[in-house]
C-alpha cells in the first residue's frame, strides 16, 4: 500500500497516512447509467451509451449482468430507449436480489429507475427481495428511487421484500390486477410525486399494500384506488402512514371499507385524503391512533374517519346531520367518548338528506359545524360550488358536485367605505359598493370585451348578458369570475 509522509510545521512530527485513507477526500465516481432495450425474450443493456453489458439475453440475465458490472455502486437503469418507448417484458418479471452465482456477487447499491416498462405476468413487474439458502439469509438492503412508468396487467407492479426503501419521485406506477406497490418487509415506501394507482378488482387490496412494519410516507403526488373494490392504501401491517404537503390519497370504492384502511397509526399534516363514493375516507382498527393537524379528510355518504381522531387543525367533512356520533352516519364514528377538535381544527357536515341542491351565497343553510365559533358558508370558487370555511388561520374551500350556488358573491377588493362585490342575479352581473369613478370591464373567456364603463357616482352597476356561462370582471388590477347559470 502506498504511503505519504507530511511534515507538520512547528510540531517537529511526521504523519504517515495510507493512500486508502486519503481516498475519502476524492469525489465519488458518477453513477453509471444502463439502458435496457429489446422485446420478447431478447434484451440488451448498454452502459453509459457505449459499452454493451449484456446482449440478446433474457431480461433477468440482463439484470444480473448489470448487478455484476455495477459491483455494489449506485446505478441508474433506464427501461426502453427513451421518450414514449416502452420496454415490454411480456410474461416475465425482474428480480433485484442476490439469487445467482451462489450469492458471491455484490449486493446492489442505490438503484435509480427511469423510462417505461410493462408486463402481464402474475408475479410483480419488478421485485426487490432477499433469499434464504441452507439456513443463511442473503438480505436485499439496497434502496430504490424511481421516476419510471411501471405497469402490470396481471399482478403487482412493484414489490419490496427487502430492508431498503422504495421512493417514487415521479412517473406512473400502475396495476390492473394487483397492487401498484406491495411492501412485505421493514423497508419504507416514500411517495413524493407521480401517480400510484391500482384497480385490482378484488376486495382487501389497494394501490399501496403494506404487510409488515415498513412505514408509508406520502408528501406529494397521487395515490389512487380506482374501481369499486380498491383502496388507495391497504395497511395490514403495523407501519405508520403519514400524509403531508400537497399529496392526494383518493378512491371511489363502494365495495371495500375505506380509502385508507390501516392497522397502523395514521398522521395527516397536509394534503387530502378522500373517498368520492360511499365508503369511509379513513378506517382503522382498535387501538390505532389517527392524528390530524392539517390538510383535508373528506367523504360523501361514508364517514370521513371511523374511530375518533385527534384533530388540532385541518378539516374533516362528510354528508350528515351531526359532526360526530356513536353509531350510524355522519362525519366521525366514536367508540364511546365525546369528541371535540382543538386548536383551529374543524368538522363540517352537509345535510344532503334535506333534499336541497341550490343555495344562496354566504348562507349556511344545511351546514353543520364544530366548533360552533367557526364559520362555513356556501360559495363558488373557480366555477365550482361548495363550502368556504374558516376557523382562525385554518381556511379553505370544499367543492361539492351535488349542489349549485346561485348569485355567488365574489370579493374583488376592499375600499375605504366597504368592499366591492360582484354577483349574478338571473342573467345579470351586478357590481356593488363601487367607489366613485371606478372603471369596470366585462369580458368573455376568449378575452372579448362585452362592457367597459366608468361608474361615475354610481355605487352599483348592473350588466345584462345574453348567454349563460362564466365571465371575467376586471376592476383596475383586480380580476374575478362571475357565473351566470
Amino acid at each position: 500500500m502506498n504511503r505519504f509522509t507530511f511534515k507538520m510545521s512547528g510540531l517537529g512530527r511526521t504523519l504517515s497516512v495510507a493512500a486508502a485513507v486519503l481516498a475519502v477526500f476524492t469525489a465519488a465516481a458518477q453513477a453509471a447509467t444502463y439502458v435496457i432495450t429489446g422485446s420478447g425474450t431478447s434484451f440488451t443493456a448498454t452502459k453509459d451509451g457505449t459499452t454493451a453489458v449484456s446482449s440478446n439475453k433474457p431480461i433477468q440475465d440482463v439484470i444480473n449482468a448489470i448487478q455484476t458490472n455495477a459491483a455494489g455502486s449506485p446505478c441508474t437503469i433506464q427501461f426502453g430507449g427513451g421518450g414514449d418507448n416502452v420496454l415490454d417484458i411480456g410474461t416475465k418479471w425482474i428480480s433485484f436480489s442476490r439469487y445467482f452465482n451462489d450469492f458471491t456477487d455484490p449486493n446492489w447499491g442505490l438503484i435509480t429507475l427511469t423510462g417505461k416498462i410493462t408486463s402481464s405476468f402474475s408475479n410483480p413487474t419488478i421485485s426487490f427481495s432477499g433469499n434464504r439458502v441452507e439456513g443463511t439469509y442473503y438480505e436485499f438492503t439496497a434502496s430504490i428511487e424511481s421516476t419510471a412508468d411501471i405497469a402490470n396487467s396481471g399482478g403487482d407492479a412493484l414489490s419490496n421484500g427487502g430492508a431498503g426503501s422504495i421512493t417514487i419521485n415521479g412517473g406512473v406506477v400502475s396495476a390492473t390486477n394487483g397492487a401498484a406497490v406491495r411492501n412485505t418487509s421493514i423497508g419504507a415506501v416514500i411517495i413524493s410525486g407521480g401517480t400510484v394507482s391500482a384497480n385490482s378488482g378484488t376486495a382487501s387490496n389497494g394501490a399501496i399494500v403494506n404487510k409488515s412494519t415498513g412505514t408509508i410516507t406520502i408528501s406529494g403526488g397521487t395515490v389512487l384506488g380506482t374501481g369499486d373494490k380498491t383502496s388507495a392504501i391497504e395497511n395490514d401491517g403495523t407501519g405508520k402512514i403519514t400524509v403531508s404537503g400537497n399529496a392526494k390519497v383518493t378512491s371511489a370504492n363502494t365495495d371495500n371499507i375505506a380509502t385508507i384502511k390501516s392497522k397502523g397509526d395514521i398522521e395527516i399534516t397536509g394534503g387530502t385524503v378522500e373517498n368520492t363514493a360511499t365508503k369511509e375516507a379513513i378506517y382503522t382498527g382498535e387501538g390505532v391512533t389517527v392524528t390530524i393537524s392539517g390538510g383535508k379528510v373528506l367523504a360523501k355518504d361514508g364517514r370521513a374517519v371511523y374511530r375518533g381522531p385527534t384533530l388540532t387543525s385541518g378539516v374533516v367533512f362528510a354528508y350528515g346531520t351531526r359532526s360526530y356520533d356513536f353509531g350510524v352516519g355522519d362525519v366521525i364514528y366514536l367508540a364511546g367518548s365525546n369528541f371535540a377538535p382543538s386548536g383551529d381544527g374543524l368538522v363540517l357536515a352537509w345535510n344532503k338528506a334535506a333534499g336541497k341542491t341550490e343555495y344562496a351565497p354566504n348562507t349556511n343553510e344545511d351546514i353543520f359545524i364544530l366548533p360552533a365559533t367557526a364559520t362555513a358558508v356556501w360559495s363558488d370558487k373557480d366555477g365550482k360550488a361548495g363550502i368556504e370555511y374558516a376557523n382562525g388561520a385554518n381556511t379553505g374551500f370544499i367543492a361539492i358536485e351535488d349542489v349549485t350556488v346561485a348569485g355567488t358573491s365574489v370579493i374583488l377588493t376592499h375600499v375605504a367605505k366597504g368592499r366591492i362585490n360582484v354577483k349574478t342575479i338571473g342573467n345579470a352581473i351586478v357590481l356593488e359598493n363601487l367607489p366613485q369613478t371606478a372603471k369596470v370591464g366585462i369580458y368573455d373567456l376568449q378575452g372579448k370585451r362585452i362592457y367597459s364603463v366608468n361608474s361615475v357616482n354610481s355605487q352599483a352597476l348592473r350588466f345584462q348578458v345574453k348567454a349563460k356561462g362564466m365571465y371575467v370582471v376586471k376592476f383596475g388590477s383586480q380580476t374575478a369570475h362571475a357565473i351566470v347559470r
